[in-house]
C-alpha cells in the first residue's frame, strides 16, 4: 500500500502559516468594523450607481428623449463619468466643509494634527471665496446652491460614516438614499446642467457644437450634441428646434463635436 506524501517544505509550511494568520486577524475583527466596511461598500457600490443613473435620467427627461442603448450599454461610461464627477464635488467638499469634519473629529477624540487645520484653513478660504464670487456675480445661483447641497450631504456622510458607530452609518446611508433621489427630482434643471458640463468636457454632450456627414449622401448635419450613446446621436437643429434628433451612428460617415462654441463646417 502505498503512502500519500504531504508536501511538509518550510516554504509551504510558512504560506499556510501566513494564511492562518491572516484569516485570523480576519476573524478577530470585532463585528462593528464589519458593519462599517458593509456601509462604507454600500455606499460606493449602491448609492454611487443609483445616484448616477438618476442624474442622466433627469438629464434626459429635462431635455425631452430617453436613450435606452445608454441605459443598457453605456453603464461603465455611465458609472465612470458619475465617479468623476463625484471626486470632483468630495474635494469641492473637502474645501467648503474641511474645517467643520476636523470639528467633529476633535469632538469626537480623534487626533488631528495641526498641518491639517492648517491646509483645510488655506483650502476653505479658496473654495468659500469661489462660491462667494459666483454668488456675487449672479451667473449660476441655482447650481451654485444645489453643488453646496451635494457637497454638504458627502461631508456630513463621511464624518457619520467614519467616526460614528457604524449604526449611525446606515442612517446616514438610507437618508443618503433618499437624497440622491431627491435632489436631483427637485431640482432637475439644475441637475441637468451639472451633467451638461461634465458632458460637454469630454465632448459627448452637454449641448456641444456638432457636425454630422451621413454616409449614404452628402447630407451635413450641424447641431448641438445632447448625449452620444453607443449606438445612437442625440442632437437639437435649428429646424428641430428643441425637438432632440435622434441620429444613428452606424447611419454617420464621421462627425465631429466642438469644444469651443461652435463645431467645423465639415469634418472630411
Amino acid at each position: 500500500m502505498k503512502m500519500e506524501q504531504r508536501d511538509t517544505s518550510p516554504e509551504q509550511g510558512g504560506q499556510h502559516g501566513r494564511i492562518a494568520k491572516a484569516w485570523g486577524w480576519v476573524k478577530d475583527l470585532p463585528a462593528e468594523a464589519w458593519w462599517r466596511v458593509l456601509s462604507i461598500g454600500l455606499s460606493i457600490f449602491v448609492i454611487t450607481p443609483l445616484f448616477a443613473t438618476m442624474m442622466f435620467v433627469f438629464y434626459m427627461a429635462e431635455h425631452g428623449f430617453f436613450s435606452y442603448d445608454f441605459i443598457s450599454q453605456g453603464v461603465f461610461g455611465m458609472k465612470l463619468f458619475i465617479v468623476t464627477a463625484l471626486l470632483s464635488a468630495a474635494i469641492t467638499a473637502a474645501g467648503l466643509y474641511g474645517l467643520p469634519f476636523l470639528g467633529f473629529a476633535a469632538f469626537k477624540k480623534k487626533p488631528v494634527g495641526w498641518p491639517l487645520w492648517l491646509a483645510f484653513s488655506g483650502l476653505g478660504l479658496i473654495a468659500w471665496f469661489i462660491v462667494f464670487m459666483a454668488v456675487y456675480n449672479g451667473r449660476d445661483v441655482p447650481r451654485v446652491i444645489f453643488m453646496c447641497g451635494i457637497t454638504a450631504a458627502m461631508a456630513v456622510h463621511a464624518a457619520i460614516t467614519t467616526m460614528c458607530q457604524a449604526k449611525y452609518g446606515f442612517f446616514s446611508l438610507l437618508a443618503v438614499a433618499v437624497l440622491a433621489i431627491y435632489l436631483p427630482a427637485s431640482c432637475s434643471s439644475q441637475a441637468a446642467q451639472w451633467v451638461g458640463l461634465g458632458l460637454a468636457s469630454y465632448g459627448a454632450g452637454g449641448l456641444s457644437p456638432i457636425t454630422v456627414h451621413a454616409k449614404d449622401s452628402k447630407d451635413v448635419v450641424h447641431g448641438k450634441l445632447l448625449l452620444q450613446s453607443p449606438n445612437t446621436l442625440y442632437l437639437v437643429t435649428e429646424s428641430s428646434g428643441d425637438a432632440p434628433v435622434t441620429f444613428p451612428i452606424a447611419n454617420a460617415n464621421a462627425f465631429c463635436v466642438g469644444r469651443k462654441g461652435k463645431a467645423p463646417d465639415r469634418c472630411i
